[in-house]
C-alpha cells in the first residue's frame, strides 16, 4: 500500500530510462533469493553480479545498460541497498547492575 501511495508522488512520474520486464524480473528474483545489493561508490552498486546506477534518486535509480525495473522494484531495491549499507545490529543483553 505504501509503495502505491509513493507512486502517486510527482518525483515518481518522470523516469529517464525505459522499463525492462527482464530487468524487473532479475532484480525481484535476486532480492527474493536473499541477495542484497552492495554499494561500490556513491553512484554505483552491484546486485548478483550486475552493476546498477544509483546516483540520482528516483529519476534514473537502479538502472543498468539504459533500462530500469518498475517503480515498485526500484523502491524495493533502494530499501535493500539501505539495509545492506546500515544493517541492524543486535546488541547483547546488558548485565544486571548489582
Amino acid at each position: 500500500m505504501i509503495n502505491f501511495l509513493r507512486g502517486l508522488l510527482p518525483p515518481y512520474w518522470i523516469m529517464i530510462d525505459p522499463y525492462s520486464k527482464g530487468l524487473d524480473r532479475f532484480v525481484n528474483n535476486s532480492l527474493d533469493q536473499g541477495c542484497l545489493p552492495q554499494r561500490l561508490n556513491p553512484y554505483e552498486a552491484t546486485l548478483n553480479g550486475r552493476e546498477f546506477w544509483v546516483g540520482n534518486w528516483p529519476y534514473s535509480y537502479a538502472t543498468t545498460q539504459g533500462v530500469r525495473p518498475s517503480r515498485a522494484t526500484i523502491i524495493r531495491f533502494r530499501a535493500a541497498l539501505d539495509s545492506a549499507d546500515f544493517p541492524l545490529t543486535s546488541a547483547a543483553p546488558s548485565e544486571p547492575v548489582s
